[in-house]
């Protein structure tokens, strides 16, 4: 099955070693984009993303199947917790560290907009949350890997 750049799910944050907005697809290895405001990387992204997909027509293969990062449960957080530091992943996901924890122990469901800060916070720290197991987290760096300064 063939999937459009509507189907995955992107995620943008602020860069601040680049001091770039970065907009990716984490299903797809190489789908980034930046720029100076949200919507430049929004578009950036969509060039990289029909770039990646003409590449993959051209060699007969198919990007990626959409996975679905926003399924964050409370166990599989609770699994990884002895990895994380739970008061900064709380504080940078702008949740209460109480919140997070009481979640955790009591197995709370997240809201849709906490499991979205929680992944976007991971991901951004270079943690893929389902692949906790893994020893060493890959710094995600911008498209291009270009140093940006503001004027």
């Amino acid at each position: 099955m063939k999937y459009g750049f509507k189907d995955y799910s992107v995620w943008i944050y602020w860069h601040e070693k680049y001091q770039v907005f970065v907009a990716e697809i984490p299903d797809i290895m190489f789908c980034t984009g930046e720029g100076e405001t949200q919507e430049n990387a929004i578009a950036d992204l969509r060039e990289t993303y029909s770039l990646l997909q003409e590449v993959a027509d051209k060699e007969g293969k198919s990007l990626p199947p959409p996975s679905r990062y926003g399924d964050i449960t409370p166990e599989l957080l609770g699994r990884a917790a002895t990895v994380l530091n739970l008061s900064g992943l709380a504080r940078k996901a702008g949740m209460s560290n109480q919140t997070l924890i009481s979640k955790l122990k009591r197995r709370t469901r997240f809201t849709e907009l906490e499991m979205k800060s929680i992944n976007a916070t991971l991901l951004r720290d270079g943690i893929n949350i389902y692949q906790v197991n893994t020893k060493k987290a890959v710094e995600r760096k911008p498209a291009r890997g270009k140093a940006r300064t503001k004027k």
